[in-house]
């Protein structure tokens, strides 16, 4: 999978989840091959899309994307 490919499909079922979703629910929802997101890959996120990962649930971070 390719960074673009990793982007498109995190940004689609983050815009059809606008209270966000838990990586493992991202992970599910978006049928990702990853065992845990790549660091780099996810700052990169945060840059291209607005990624936000400040919320929890319980131990869980939360991706949403914040609009501009």
């Amino acid at each position: 999978m390719t960074y673009l490919e990793f982007k498109t499909r995190v940004q689609s079922e983050l815009q059809q989840a606008p209270g966000g979703l838990t990586w493992r629910e991202l992970k599910a929802a978006a049928d990702l091959p990853y065992a845990r997101a790549c660091p780099e890959w996810t700052r990169c996120l945060e840059a291209d899309i607005a990624l936000d990962r400040t919320e929890r649930r319980g131990r869980a971070q939360v991706w949403r994307i914040i609009p501009r």
